[in-house]
C-alpha cells in the first residue's frame, strides 16, 4: 500500500496533464505488457530502456513496491534509446510477452550485465521459462506486430512530451526521471 499511499497523498512529483487522447493511448490495451494488481484502480505507464543505467537502478525497487501494493496496473513501454542492444532486448522482451513471460524476461534483462546478441538473448529468454524454438519463431514471424508496438511506444513517449528513460505517466501526471 505503500506505492498507493504514495501516489494519493503525497505533493506531486510531476506535471498533471490535461486529460487527453495521448494518454488515453498510452494506457490502451494495444499490445504493450502490463504487469496487474490484485485490485488495481490505478494505471502507470513505465517508458523504460533496457540498457539506460537509471531505468536499471530503478526498476527492481518499482516493481517490487508496486507488486507489494496489488493496487497499480502497470503499463511497460520498451523504448530503444540506447541502440542496437535496446533494440535487441525490447524485442526479446515483447516476444516473451507472447508466451505470458515478459515479467520474468523483463527481470532477466534488467539485471543481466552481458553484452547483448542473439545468443545472449536467446539464453535470458531460457532463463526467464521461456520456449526457444517459439521465441525463434515469435521473433521472425510476430516481427511485424513488435515492431508496431514498438513505434506506438515511441509515439506515446513523442506526443506526452518525455525526453529520456526512465518516464513515467502515474494516471494523468507526467513524471521523468528515475523514482
Amino acid at each position: 500500500t505503500l506505492v498507493s499511499f504514495t501516489l494519493r497523498w503525497s505533493a506531486p512529483v510531476g506535471e498533471l496533464l490535461p486529460p487527453s487522447s495521448a494518454i488515453e493511448r498510452a494506457q490502451a490495451a494495444d499490445g504493450a505488457p502490463r504487469l496487474v494488481g490484485r485490485s488495481a484502480d490505478i494505471t502507470v505507464v513505465l517508458f523504460t530502456d533496457y540498457r539506460c543505467p537509471a531505468c536499471r537502478r530503478s526498476d527492481e525497487s518499482i516493481l517490487d513496491e508496486i507488486a507489494k501494493d496489488g493496487r497499480v496496473e502497470l503499463v511497460v513501454r520498451p523504448l530503444t534509446i540506447f541502440g542496437e542492444q535496446s533494440e535487441l532486448a525490447a524485442r526479446a522482451a515483447l516476444a516473451a510477452s507472447l508466451q505470458g513471460r515478459f515479467a520474468a524476461m523483463h527481470r532477466m534483462l534488467m539485471r543481466s550485465s552481458v553484452v547483448l546478441g542473439p545468443t545472449a538473448v536467446e539464453q535470458l529468454a531460457r532463463r526467464s521459462g521461456v520456449d526457444g524454438a517459439r521465441f525463434r519463431t515469435d521473433l521472425k514471424f510476430q516481427n511485424a506486430w513488435i515492431t508496431a508496438v514498438l513505434n506506438r511506444n515511441r509515439m506515446a513517449a513523442f506526443t506526452l512530451g518525455f525526453k529520456g528513460t526512465p518516464s513515467y505517466l502515474v494516471g494523468r501526471y507526467r513524471v521523468e526521471g528515475a523514482i
